[in-house]
């Protein structure tokens, strides 16, 4: 892995910190891990070294590779010497706004006038961290999944006052290391989240109910949709379904387990004007020129793949 010259702190040796700092080591970077207690950049590495050791040991990574990585890897527990030499700033402090802003007055004092300034956050209001960095334009949410080192998946979240130059480096750093990003609007929990907390608020109401065991939910969510949305995500789901059904579903849950579960006016729309899905040929997506008949049919074989992988691991 050939090195690269951009400088990168990550402020924060927590869970996220540790795995934002192994991901962009193992893409080249010598990133800093920044943190106030030695113990827990001494934990961080530590962490990481046996995080790679196992990547490793299962094939995923060659040890020169793993060794690498944690070569590049600094620690330093002066915040305001490491930003003002960096290109990025990546905070990962906990998630409550008094210490994240406690944080950005600092790194704001301290960081250079033309460094891309980022904060980890997975719900919080990117405008109301925003109030505490001196240069809100260069200031958006990049908002890593766990374990961070794995998962390709980012958002990226501007806030009102973030420059589009801001969002195109942002993407372009995240495209270098590997990930997926995808930009969404600055709204409570972004995308990701309130549609894992919408499945994990109704599992544990189902688990409170009575209605399964919670080892029975968990099999259930793997063996069932969960197996789908490893490879088509929910709208695109619903338009193989039909979304007139999914109308009717979400009509009796409501009726009988309460409003959470009303059907969203954008959906009923696209009902009412017989934009079906695929049996229709468009809903939420056009399926032109035998399209959704193709679609069908990789869904079909997505999910014998997968069968396939979990009778032959």
């Amino acid at each position: 892995m050939s090195a690269r010259e951009e400088r990168i702190c990550v402020i924060g040796a927590g869970l996220m910190g540790r795995g934002i700092a192994q991901s962009l080591a193992l893409g080249g970077w010598s990133p800093v891990i920044v943190d106030r207690l030695p113990e827990l950049t001494e934990k961080a590495l530590l962490d990481i070294e046996t995080s790679l050791t196992d990547a490793v040991v299962a094939g995923r990574l060659t040890d020169a590779d793993a060794r690498g990585a944690v070569d590049r890897i600094r620690t330093s527990d002066d915040l305001a010497s490491v930003c003002s030499s960096a290109d990025v700033v990546l905070e990962a402090v906990p998630e409550q706004l008094p210490v994240k802003h406690t944080v950005w007055r600092e790194i704001s004092e301290a960081a250079r006038d033309d460094a891309l300034l980022a904060t980890n956050t997975s719900a919080l209001d990117i405008d109301a961290i925003a109030v505490a960095v001196a240069a809100p334009e260069r200031f958006l949410g990049i908002h890593w999944y766990n374990p961070a080192q794995l998962v390709p998946g980012i958002e990226i979240v501007p806030g009102s006052m973030t420059g589009a130059e801001t969002v195109t480096r942002a993407l372009a750093l995240m495209i270098a290391a590997g990930k997926k990003p995808i930009v969404v609007a600055n709204r409570p929990g972004f995308v990701g989240n309130r549609l894992q907390f919408a499945l994990i608020a109704e599992a544990f109401r189902c688990l409170e109910e009575g209605v399964a065991t919670a080892e029975s939910i968990d099999e259930i969510a793997r063996s069932t949709f969960g197996m789908r949305l490893g490879d088509f995500g929910p709208i695109r789901l619903a338009d193989l379904g039909g979304l007139d059904t999914y109308v009717s579903i979400l009509t009796y849950l409501t009726e009988t387990l309460g409003e959470r579960f009303a059907v969203p006016p954008l959906l009923r729309e696209l009902v009412e004007r017989g934009d079906l899905g695929v049996k229709s040929g468009r809903g939420v997506f056009s399926y032109a020129n035998g399209e959704g008949a193709a679609l069908s049919a990789e869904r079909d074989s997505a999910l014998a793949r997968r069968l396939e992988h979990l009778h032959h691991p």
